[in-house]
């Protein structure tokens, strides 16, 4: 049996894909906060505008992985008790964790 990840290897150009629009967030924000006079830090909307980029760039891949799997795409392996093969379980809430602290500390 056949991996999703064999058929569809969308990591790299996912990660292309993030860098490369973030980069241009964050050039073009204080860019154009500077032609409309903003009085206020410009931050808090290149961080928005990134966390909105990353969504959207999730979003195209997790759709376009859908329709490949539609198209008679590989078979899907459920595994049981996924949570218990992962290494550091620890890492997804210490990144939600931080991703609140850091948007409390820009946004107040």
């Amino acid at each position: 049996m056949r991996s999703i990840g064999s058929v569809i290897d969308a990591r790299l150009p996912t990660r292309i894909a993030l860098a490369a629009g973030a980069l241009v967030i964050w050039v073009a924000t204080p860019l154009l906060a500077g032609a409309v006079h903003l009085s206020g830090s410009w931050i808090p909307s290149a961080v928005s505008a990134t966390a909105g980029w990353f969504a959207l760039v999730v979003l195209a891949v997790t759709v376009w992985e859908v329709v490949e799997i539609l198209r008679k795409g590989p078979d899907i392996l459920l595994a049981m008790h996924e949570p218990h093969n992962w290494s550091r379980w620890w890492v997804p809430p210490a990144l939600l964790l931080a991703g609140i602290l850091i948007g409390w500390w820009l946004f107040t």
